[in-house]
């Protein structure tokens, strides 16, 4: 794992062995479903490189490390936050990133939820919550409405 500093709020930065750096964020995703009692808890949840230093070193395993220890911080701040991501269409590849973070939480997943949504072709994202979360039936039942509703619109 590499070191990183919270830069912001909800903001974090690293930077690999081999200089490229890191943003790892997280921002307000109330807008999701803002009738709901844990609305204030739903963050959207990325991270991109923000400098690449072209190396010869094939992938490096930290960072995926490091990212992961992030997002287990903003769970210990706070147990009840839900966190939802959308996998990046850059470059045709968001099926290839919805089944690594598919892998990554296999690895790192106990003790979560994870519901997942895809139209099959483009769209791919997730939300994961503490299983012990104090509205872990609520989310579950919200998402699980939303996620019919997007597929089913009236």
């Amino acid at each position: 794992m590499y070191l990183h500093e919270e830069v912001d709020e909800g903001e974090f930065l690293f930077v690999t062995e081999s200089g490229s750096s890191y943003n790892v964020y997280f921002t307000d995703g109330s807008n999701y479903l803002p009738d709901e009692p844990f609305s204030p808890l739903i963050y959207m949840f990325g991270f991109e490189r923000v400098q690449r230093v072209k190396t010869k070193i094939g992938s490096d395993p930290r960072i995926l490390q490091t990212i992961v220890h992030i997002l287990s911080l903003v769970f210990e701040k706070n147990p009840d936050s839900i966190i939802v991501y959308v996998c990046s269409q850059t470059g045709g590849l968001q099926r290839k990133r919805s089944l690594l973070f598919e892998d990554l939480f296999h690895q790192f997943g106990t003790g979560f939820k994870k519901i997942n949504y895809s139209d099959s072709e483009s769209f791919y994202c997730s939300a994961i919550f503490r299983e012990e979360n104090t509205y872990s039936f609520e989310i579950e039942e919200s998402i699980r409405s939303f996620v019919r509703n997007k597929q089913n619109p009236v």
